[in-house]
């Protein structure tokens, strides 16, 4: 059998995919672009349907490529300091132009990948970056109960005849599990080059008849039919973080019938996120925020005065992840609160703005909140991502730091506002006034 990629779903020309690049391409920064300075000092870029987190010298990428710019040129101009730090910047370089936030303004025809500096004869080492990573993906297929549970569910939803479309269908895993349980065909999505690994798989597993890879995000690409089915695990650690509410919304409008079936099936409350009042380590905390202890202490060693940077640590708060089994061993403050619950086959909005009342029931120091979610994908299979359910999982748990660590008492009152804008979330805790 051949493999199938569909590259041209429309006459129009290919809607998610990008020639390779090349020395003399071209480029120059995509217009209306969000960046946001987060607090580990990476970025994240907004273009209002993705948000893409790069290092900090992706500023420095962005400013140089705000006019027209040959990529060679650019290269010149960067100036890296050895072949690592060249690495590192063209693979950003990289990664914006196939995210489409720097775009080309050339005609020129594509191939070969960004070439060495002049300097080194050698080869740059291969760099693999975002969800293209092998180990992402290693990850995920050793998260037996999170595979096995949508496997499970898929093979329970399929219909035999059904059309079927994968949004981020990375390896083509749930891809091959809908032609296997029995769908006419099945259109895989995929913007990264992970997608060429998985027309290998669907050819080495004789699927390639039945199912076409569709190169591009999803938001972007047009189907030749509508799908009966809707199937995306794209649920981040904070589990609106790949935009997986602007994704389902779009779906439902161009690329799934009206009556179409969706999974995760969101049965019968659809996700629900959670909140967990926690006691973050003190050296976990102080890796984060600008704490007064380690503010002294840089004063003793270096002789300046840095207690202005807990007003600016205080402004622009901060976030982490954790295993799961990291999490659980910590304290509680107080049990779960549960947030929002969305049902994806429903839900019309595109963010999330609720406000809680927290009660503490267990004294002690309150100065984070981790966020967890417990998923349903059919009617007798949910995955919860409760640190002290979730075992050697795939996700990790987000942890927000507060501003100020609480000494607290059964008893006290807080308001607790979670926030979800354009792949971007954010908690606040504030004593509850009134």
């Amino acid at each position: 059998m051949t493999s199938k990629r569909l590259d041209q779903a429309a006459p129009s020309s290919q809607p998610g995919a990008v020639p390779p690049l090349e020395p003399n391409r071209i480029l120059r920064r995509a217009p209306g672009l969000t960046v946001r300075l987060l607090s580990d000092n990476s970025i994240a870029i907004l273009d209002g349907t993705q948000t893409v987190h790069v290092a900090c010298h992706g500023l420095a990428i962005l400013d140089l490529f705000a006019q027209p710019m040959r990529l060679s040129d650019a290269t010149d101009r960067l100036k890296p300091k050895g072949i690592q730090e060249w690495i590192e910047w063209t693979s950003t370089i990289t990664s914006l132009y196939r995210h489409r936030l720097l775009v080309p303004v050339d005609t020129s025809p594509p191939p070969t990948d960004i070439s060495p500096p002049p300097t080194d004869t050698s080869p740059p080492p291969t760099h693999v970056a975002g969800f293209d990573h092998p180990e992402i993906h290693i990850k995920m297929l050793n998260d037996r109960r999170r595979t096995s549970g949508f496997l499970s569910a898929i093979a329970k939803t399929v219909r035999p005849g059904d059309v079927v479309v994968d949004v981020g269908t990375g390896t083509g895993i749930l891809a091959m599990a809908a032609a296997r349980a029995g769908a006419r065909h099945v259109y895989a999505i995929e913007v990264g080059q992970i997608g060429q690994s998985a027309l290998r798989l669907f050819e080495k597993n004789g699927l390639s008849d039945r199912i076409s890879l569709i190169p591009g995000r999803s938001t972007q690409v047009t189907l030749p039919e509508r799908a009966d089915l809707l199937v995306a695990e794209i649920i981040g650690n904070d589990p609106f973080d790949e935009q997986v509410l602007e994704v389902f919304r779009d779906a439902r409008k161009r690329l799934i019938k009206s009556d179409a079936r969706v999974l995760p099936r969101m049965l019968p409350m659809g996700i629900q996120v959670y909140a967990l009042p926690i006691t973050v380590p003190a050296a976990q905390y102080a890796k984060l925020r600008f704490t007064p202890r380690t503010l002294a202490r840089w004063q003793t060693w270096y002789g300046f005065d840095f207690h202005a940077l807990q007003t600016e640590g205080e402004r622009s708060g901060a976030r982490t992840s954790f295993r799961s089994d990291q999490v659980r061993r910590w304290a509680q403050v107080a049990p779960p609160l549960l947030l929002t619950e969305v049902d994806f086959a429903r839900f019309q909005a595109t963010q999330v703005d609720v406000c809680h009342t927290l009660q503490i029931k267990e004294s002690g120091l309150f100065n984070g909140v981790a966020i967890y979610f417990t998923l349903t994908l059919d009617e007798t299979t949910a995955l919860s991502l409760h640190p002290a359910e979730a075992d050697n999982n795939n996700w990790r748990v987000p942890v927000w730091m507060l501003d100020e660590p609480l000494h607290v008492q059964p008893g006290e009152v807080f308001d607790l506002t979670y926030r979800y804008r354009v792949g971007d979330a954010a908690i606040t805790c504030r004593r509850h006034v009134g």
